[in-house]
Order: structure tokens, then C-alpha cells, then sequence
């Protein structure tokens, strides 16, 4: 089915996954490296504070986990006070009313403000009810599934979108959309956590958005846009 989107196999997405762990080692599930969570309630909250923003979601974490003992008192304070503590980040009604809004549905759907219940459901039950939630798309969504549910899925961030298309292991052309299920279907299930966090990772320090380290890279021997980049500079 995704044959004419997928460019590489899984043995490809697996030498590229040992290539970075040589480079900065093999993530361990039990201690989340990009600041997410192990508890699945406190993950979610976090996941939907990183999302439209790069800077300051982890401080305002940690300021609404010093605010509220528990994510109830949201619900029983007044909202203005839970839109003062995100003001950091952004994007303060929308956010906010989001995560409100996720924690009473979750509420309502449990009968008390937990993510428990996720535990004995399958992956496809607890995707859909989690991308049910205001604002929780795929990614947001597999984020809390790989972190704090100990699920074998790939989200598909920025990063990884990127990589992937500057390594031609998708089709460039494809859309955010429909590359999650596309490279979570191409990632063999033991590499997807690793693989996930490492893509992050050197996103984010080497093979950047813009002005990307080409030369530091050491998926470099790999790469066909590399001269691309490389030429930019000169």
C-alpha cells in the first residue's frame, strides 16, 4: 500500500538507527531524555505544552507541577490562574482550554483523573481515544503511547519528518499527515523508541531546519541533499 511513499526498507531504517545510537548512545525507556514523562497523565500534559513551541515547555512543567499536588486542582481553580502559569509558552487561550477540556473529558471517561484504564487497552484503542482529545493529533498522541505506556509506535515529529526526507527514506513529497502511519509501518518495532529519540536529538543539533552541520553529520555518507546544503554555505 505505501509502496510508491516509502523509499527505504526496514533494514535501512535500522542501520541508521544503529549509526546514531554509535553516536549518542541507546535511549533507556525508564529515563526519557527529551524532558517527557513516565507517568501518562503528567506526559500528556507535557506533550501538549511542547506542541506549537520550542522554548520553555519543560519550566512550565515544573511550575504547574509545583502549582497544583494534583491535576484535579485545574479543574477546581480558577482557569486564569492555570493560563498564568503557561503564559511562558504561548498561545495561552488555545492551550490552555485544550488541556482543560482533555483533563474533564478524561475525567468523565474514567470516572476520576487518571490514564490507568490505557494500561489493557491495545494501541488502537488508546490512539483513538487519546487523538479524541482537544488538540491531540498522532504524534502528540504516540508520544504518550512510547513514553509513559511502554508502546512499540513512531511519532513523527518535525525532526523526524525532516531526516527522513533530506535521507530520501520517504517520499519528499509526502505529507505530514500520512507519514506517520507510512514510517511507523517501516520501522521495525524494536528500533521505533530509539530511532524516535535519536532523530530528535540530531534534529535539533545537527540536521537542523535551517543552515544544517553537513559536515559534522555522521549520517553524512548516507545523505543525497548534502551538497545541497553544502553549496548554500560556500
Amino acid at each position: 500500500m505505501y509502496d510508491q511513499f516509502v523509499v527505504a526498507d526496514s533494514q535501512d531504517f535500522s542501520e541508521i538507527c544503529n549509526t546514531l545510537e554509535m553516536e549518542y548512545g541507546k535511549p533507556d525507556p525508564e529515563v526519557p531524555p527529551l524532558g517527557n514523562v513516565l507517568d501518562s497523565l503528567d506526559e500528556l500534559v507535557y506533550i501538549m505544552l511542547t506542541t506549537m513551541t520550542e522554548y520553555g515547555p519543560s519550566e512550565v512543567f515544573k511550575k504547574l507541577k509545583e502549582r497544583y499536588k494534583v491535576w484535579d486542582e485545574v479543574l477546581y481553580n480558577p482557569k486564569a490562574d492555570f493560563f498564568s502559569c503557561i503564559k511562558l509558552i504561548g498561545l495561552v487561550n488555545q492551550r490552555g482550554s485544550r488541556i482543560i477540556s482533555s483533563l474533564k473529558k478524561i475525567k468523565s471517561k474514567f470516572g476520576s483523573l487518571t490514564l490507568v484504564p490505557l494500561n489493557d487497552m491495545d494501541n488502537k484503542d488508546v490512539e483513538e481515544f487519546l487523538t479524541s482529545l482537544p488538540g491531540m493529533g498522532k504524534k502528540t498522541s504516540r508520544c504518550v503511547m512510547m513514553y509513559s505506556l511502554n508502546r512499540e509506535v513512531f511519532p513523527v515529529d518535525t525532526h523526524v519528518l525532516r531526516i527522513c526526507r533530506r535521507l530520501m527514506l520517504i517520499n519528499p513529497g509526502i505529507s505530514w499527515t500520512k507519514a506517520h502511519d507510512i514510517l511507523q509501518d517501516a520501522v521495525l518495532p524494536k528500533d521505533r523508541y530509539s530511532l524516535h529519540v535519536n532523530l530528535v536529538i540530531h534534529g535539533n543539533k545537527i540536521c537542523k531546519a535551517k543552515m544544517p552541520k553537513c559536515n559534522f553529520c555522521i549520517l553524512n555518507d548516507m545523505c543525497p541533499v548534502k551538497k545541497d546544503f553544502e553549496a548554500e554555505v560556500e
